[in-house]
C-alpha cells in the first residue's frame, strides 16, 4: 500500500520559489532524506509531473526528484558543472504555473554532480529531456522560475494563451 503524504503545491509567485535554497546538510539531516524523497515522488506522481523540487510543495530543501523513461532519481544539492555549447529550444511546462507553457532554450547535454538520499555523490551525463528536467529543477532551488528565462513579450503572449484556455474550460462546464 503506497503511503499518502499531504503537501500544498506553491502559487508561482510564493517567496520560497524565489530563493536559493541553501545546501541539505547530511551530517545533520534537517529531515529524514529517505521520507522527504518519498513525500517527494509522491507529490511529483499526484501531479503528474516528471520532476518536481522541495521548494515547489513548501519544503525549503536542496532536493529534486525526476522519473523519465522509468527511472527514477532524487537529487539532493544538484549541481551542473559542464554544459553544451549546442541548446535547443523547447516547451516546458511547472506545476507551480498551472497550464503556463514556455519556449525554454537548454544545453542539449549537461555534467550534473548531487547526492542520492544516502549522500553519496553522483556525476551523470544527462542528455536532451532529462538534462532539461535536470536544469528546471536545480533552476527551482536556485531560485529561478521558468518565467525568469523568457522576455516580458513572449510572457505575457502565453499568459494570454493561459486565460483564453481557462475561459475556455470554465465556460465548458
Amino acid at each position: 500500500m503506497m503511503e499518502i503524504f499531504e503537501y500544498t503545491v506553491l502559487p508561482e509567485n510564493a517567496d520560497l520559489l524565489k530563493q536559493k535554497i541553501e545546501n541539505f546538510d547530511f551530517s545533520n539531516p534537517p529531515i529524514d532524506p529517505e521520507y522527504l524523497s518519498k513525500k517527494l515522488f509522491y507529490a511529483m506522481e499526484k501531479e503528474n509531473a516528471v520532476g518536481l523540487s522541495s521548494n515547489q510543495i513548501g519544503l525549503p530543501y536542496r532536493a529534486f526528484v525526476m522519473s523519465i523513461n522509468g527511472i527514477d532519481r532524487v537529487c539532493f544539492n544538484p549541481e551542473i558543472i559542464t554544459t553544451s555549447n549546442e541548446k535547443i529550444k523547447d516547451i516546458e511546462g511547472c506545476i507551480s504555473f498551472p497550464d503556463l507553457w514556455l519556449s525554454i532554450n537548454r544545453p542539449i547535454n549537461i555534467l550534473a554532480r548531487y547526492q542520492d538520499k544516502n549522500g553519496i555523490f553522483v556525476n551523470e551525463t544527462f542528455e536532451n529531456f532529462v538534462g532539461r528536467v535536470y536544469c528546471h529543477e536545480t533552476d527551482h532551488l536556485n531560485g529561478i522560475r521558468f518565467i525568469d528565462l523568457v522576455g516580458p513579450v513572449t510572457l505575457s503572449t502565453a499568459r494570454s494563451k493561459r486565460m483564453k484556455k481557462l475561459k475556455r474550460k470554465y465556460n465548458d462546464r
